[in-house]
């Protein structure tokens, strides 16, 4: 596509990756329907499929995935305390917009993706609280607050799924999360961060305790 906007009919290709990072040298896995995987290993790291691009970095522990609107990646990371979590890693991942998702047609969604609402407002919502947790502790916060929804209304059907609530996939037409009706800590978003992203010169996040994002 030549634009980041969808397409009114839909005739692009579906890739899906698989990046095995449980490995000590991760692969990554392209299927498309009907055709020959392909495998991208440190020593092949570059593959282009029309204007989707995927390689492999930094000794092929980062896979990275783009086109001309966003790119994607994902970063084995041991973990600090190697010697408790033999075997053990963490996926960072990094999403960034390349043009200006903040005033799209069709503006992103998801649990990241809704962030990109034009609003110049930051939300905060749940955090739980590590100080008196003691050497076990239970996840309670789920993003409340800073979502919409609820969590289990961007729960996926299987691995490749991409129907949810508030799905942009094969959208022609869509609106903006409402900031209002969030229940979350609200403050002006940075100033440096806002023309950041109105330039589309990108808006990163990291996640280093879910492996894939809706």
């Amino acid at each position: 596509m030549s634009s980041c906007e969808q397409p009114t009919t839909m005739t692009g290709r579906l890739l899906t990756i698989i990046f095995d990072s449980s490995v000590d040298r991760p692969v990554a896995v392209i299927h498309e329907r009907g055709r020959p995987d392909i495998r991208i290993e440190h020593g092949n790291e570059h593959v282009r499929i029309d204007n989707v691009q995927m390689k492999l970095v930094a000794k092929g522990r980062t896979l990275v995935i783009s086109n001309q609107c966003w790119q994607m990646s994902a970063s084995v990371k041991g973990f600090p305390n190697i010697a408790a979590n033999e075997g053990k890693y963490l996926l960072h991942v990094q999403i960034e917009a390349l043009y200006d998702a903040d005033h799209a047609i069709v503006p992103p969604h998801g649990i990241i993706g809704q962030s990109y609402d034009g609003d110049e407002v930051a939300v905060s919502g749940a955090q739980d609280d590590y100080r008196h947790s003691g050497s076990e502790m239970t996840t309670l916060a789920q993003g409340d607050g800073a979502l919409e929804g609820t969590l289990l209304d961007y729960r996926m059907q299987h691995l490749f799924a991409t129907e949810f609530k508030y799905t942009r996939f094969e959208s022609t037409t869509g609106q903006a999360r409402n900031v209002s009706l969030l229940l979350g800590q609200k403050h002006k978003a940075d100033a440096n961060t806002v023309k950041m992203r109105a330039a589309g010169a990108g808006f990163a996040t990291e996640d280093e305790e879910h492996q894939s994002v809706a």
